[in-house]
């Protein structure tokens, strides 16, 4: 039995290109959460780590005076 659809080539055309798009974006998605693994979260825990040492030195001298 033949799909009313199977001879539709602008369909076919459609849902290759949809299956194309959503393949770029499975890589795209891979890639960014592999790049914020890495680099953004660590970056922003450090930047975070700094300023605090940043207070916490800042406010020890307040006491202090």
């Amino acid at each position: 039995m033949s799909s009313p659809f199977s001879e539709d080539a602008k369909m076919k055309d459609l849902l290759g290109r949809v299956g194309d798009d959503l393949s770029q974006l499975r890589s795209d998605l891979s890639s960014f959460f592999s790049h914020t693994g890495r680099h953004t979260i660590p970056t922003s825990a450090r930047d975070l780590r700094d300023s605090a040492r940043e207070r916490l030195s800042a406010g020890g001298d307040f006491a202090a005076n």
